[in-house]
């Protein structure tokens, strides 16, 4: 937030600037001339700050988990109607590929459990190419700084 504001941005460790946590007056403008003491005098510990790609991609990846869990806890909730209503486990692989989907629709479930299963169905089981996780990894492939680096044994 402040990168467009001042030419480096540096962020200190605190448990490491030991100096402000000892003081006996602590305000904003006492603490601000301790930390441009120690950064002149190079005493400041510095963290490691991400840059803009890396950042982007924790981004990418955070939505991406969100996605897969969103699709896990809907999966999940399947099952339990399935085993709400005492129906066996699917005699397929898996229930939420094609055959299985298949299967699934010719159960005797109300129609109410019918029509979840439905919604989810359209929000969840997409083709991979239309699927959110696809569409995430599409447009990080797509961004110009994104691309991929080559290994060392590439080079």
């Amino acid at each position: 937030m402040l990168s467009p504001f001042v030419a480096r941005v540096i962020i200190a460790n605190p448990l490491q600037v030991k100096a402000i946590a000892y003081a006996h007056v602590k305000t904003d403008k006492i603490n601000a001339g301790v930390l441009a003491n120690l950064y002149a005098a190079g005493f400041l510990p510095e963290i490691w700050t991400p840059d803009a790609d890396t950042e982007q991609l924790r981004r990418l990846v955070a939505r991406r988990n969100q996605v897969v869990k969103h699709r896990t806890r809907i999966k999940n909730e399947v099952h339990a109607i399935l085993h709400a209503h005492l129906i066996p486990r699917c005699p397929h692989v898996d229930l939420f590929n094609r055959r299985g989907r298949e299967w699934l629709a010719r159960q005797p479930l109300p129609c109410d459990e019918t029509a979840a299963i439905e919604r989810w169905r359209l929000c969840a089981w997409r083709t991979a190419k239309g699927s959110p996780c696809g569409r995430l990894v599409a447009a990080s492939s797509r961004c110009p700084q994104r691309q991929r680096k080559p290994s060392r044994s590439e080079r």
